[in-house]
């Protein structure tokens, strides 16, 4: 659980880093109107959308685990 959420925060970290950068590749592709513009405008679009699946997957996965902590837990209790 330990790594899963150092994982996480790493990925947030990566996550804002990646939007910042299609941000910008957007407006220089926007005010450039060249194909490279738009092409690394659409690679900075591909790359924020793998992080976005994987930041997404992460807490989907810590929260099966708390869940199923949880789960074990109450199970203990009884």
């Amino acid at each position: 659980m330990r790594e899963l959420r150092d994982d996480l925060r790493i990925a947030s970290e990566q996550l804002a880093f990646f939007e910042n950068e299609a941000q910008e590749k957007e407006m220089r592709a926007l005010v450039a109107e060249t194909a490279d513009a738009a092409l690394e405008h659409h690679e900075a679009q591909r790359n924020l959308e793998a992080i976005q699946k994987h930041h997404k997957h992460l807490i989907s996965t810590i929260q099966e685990y708390e869940m199923r902590q949880d789960q074990l837990l109450d199970k203990l209790g009884n």
